[in-house]
């Protein structure tokens, strides 16, 4: 595809139908299982804050029920962060990162979920590694997701292996969202971060080109949603957002409107399409409130509920 082509299929995203979407009233008969059941495997020593923030983003964005999955020893530092949360510690008491014995357990424990994100925090042990490429390649793991989100640690295994990421796609054809940001992009694809940077339209639409119908997320300034052979730029959003554990807000309010989107019949893309831009406005409310140097992902999450003031 040729910079031109690329330049006339790259839109930009409507961030007052975002908006709607997001605030739009649950349907009144709803309950917390129609609501959507959202898993996340995420956590490990010394890095369970990303588990809190994608499990907190996802109850925050509407989820039913969220499951936080993470390591046996990572527990004890989720409990009293989570409280509405069904936390599900997998592997020994003693452990504190997910290693390849796991997967049974993790396969299991995905069945009957709507949506499933899978890498924040997780860490890049080889154990853990071994343990993502094992889940994201077998058919048996999220099988009844609507959705599954891999960012972060969930994507660096496949560094410098986008067929084996394309493999795993197509196990979940129209269903696997990637998240990376430029520095995960250039791995994934086998070239350099200055290169990613020069060219996003195209690497983000490279990156879809694999998904087998599902969706790329290229993060940072003017982030670009990849979907077939079209690409759509978000212009919400601010530097401020550029903070630890913003991804990882990102992936629970993804892992969440997807896990809803049953309900809708809404395109799995155009719901990427929501979550970043909702992403972005929940950001600038905050920034509007108290600067872009203030931020913290923490409070993107805060921002969430105070997006009427756009509507």
């Amino acid at each position: 595809m040729t910079d031109a082509e690329v330049t006339q299929k790259t839109n930009i995203i409507d961030r007052g139908e975002a908006l709607r979407y997001f605030l739009k009233p649950l349907k009144s008969e709803a309950d917390k299982f129609a609501n959507g059941k959202v898993m996340v495997i995420a956590g490990s020593g010394g890095m369970t804050g990303a588990a809190v923030l994608c499990a907190r983003a996802a109850m925050h964005s509407g989820a039913g029920l969220v499951y936080s999955v993470l390591p046996g020893a990572c527990l004890r530092s989720v409990e009293n962060a989570l409280p509405e949360a069904v936390k599900c510690p997998v592997g020994a008491s003693g452990s504190e990162r997910f290693c390849e014995c796991d997967a049974e357990r993790l396969e299991e424990l995905s069945g009957g979920m709507d949506a499933v994100a899978i890498g924040p925090g997780l860490g890049r042990d080889p154990g853990t590694q071994k343990l993502v490429r094992r889940l994201l390649g077998s058919a048996k793991f999220a099988p009844d997701a609507a959705a599954v989100i891999a960012d972060a640690d969930g994507l660096y295994p496949f560094s410098g292996d986008l067929n084996a990421l394309a493999e795993a796609a197509a196990l979940r054809p129209g269903k696997l969202i990637i998240t990376p940001h430029e520095g995960e992009a250039a791995r994934l694809l086998g070239i350099c971060r200055e290169h990613v940077r020069a060219e996003r339209p195209g690497c983000a639409l490279r990156l879809a080109d694999a998904l087998s119908g599902g969706v790329a997320v290229l993060k940072g300034h003017e982030t670009i949603v990849a979907a077939g052979e079209e690409s759509t730029v978000n212009e919400t959003g601010n530097a401020g957002m550029g903070t630890g554990g913003s991804g990882d807000v990102l992936t629970g309010i993804t892992a969440a409107l997807a896990a809803g989107a049953r309900m809708d019949c809404q395109p799995l893309k155009n719901i990427v399409k929501f979550a970043v831009a909702v992403h972005g406005l929940a950001g600038d409310v905050m920034a509007k409130k108290h600067s872009q140097r203030f931020i913290t992902a923490s409070d993107i999450i805060t921002g969430l509920g105070e997006l009427t003031e756009y509507a």
